[in-house]
């Protein structure tokens, strides 16, 4: 999972920390959903920072983020923080200890490639693969919910 904190102003959109949280929840469930990972070895987590400012960083995001440990069938097996800036919230202290040591935090993203293959990242990461649609995920995404809640008998 990528989180872009830069390219998220929720604020101008309207969108309060628990939308922002919602939409978290939403994106880890459809990765459990769509069985892409295996919840024994885990998934990683990339926070990209860079460019980031402080009107898109909700403020309790963390905290509410936090309360969620151990409701989601998941194992986070890494989070790596990219750029993070001097201002940035540091919330180590609301995981776990065995969680804070999965924590790492990267100056830039080439650092990525020490703990990722390059086959795993997205090309405008260095990677290889092609680049994520976020429109087309978000257009495609709700025509399945339409369609599944369409067919439910109610």
């Amino acid at each position: 999972i990528i989180l872009r904190a830069a390219k998220c102003d929720v604020f101008s959109h309207g969108c309060s920390d628990e939308d922002v949280s919602r939409a978290i929840f939403y994106m880890v469930q459809t990765v459990l959903d769509s069985k892409a990972s295996d919840p024994l070895l885990g998934i990683s987590v990339v926070l990209d920072l860079e460019g980031v400012v402080r009107k898109n960083v909700p403020s309790k995001l963390a905290k509410l983020l936090s309360k969620a440990k151990g409701c989601f069938p998941l194992r986070i097996k890494a989070i790596y923080v990219v750029a993070m800036p001097w201002w940035f919230p540091n919330h180590r202290r609301l995981f776990s200890p065995k969680l804070r040591e999965r924590i790492f935090f990267l100056k830039e993203k080439s650092a990525l490639y020490d703990y990722i293959e390059k086959d795993r990242l997205l090309e405008q990461d260095g990677g290889t693969l092609m680049n994520f649609d976020v429109q087309l995920w978000i257009s495609s995404t709700m025509l399945k919910e339409i369609e599944i809640y369409s067919n439910k008998e109610i």
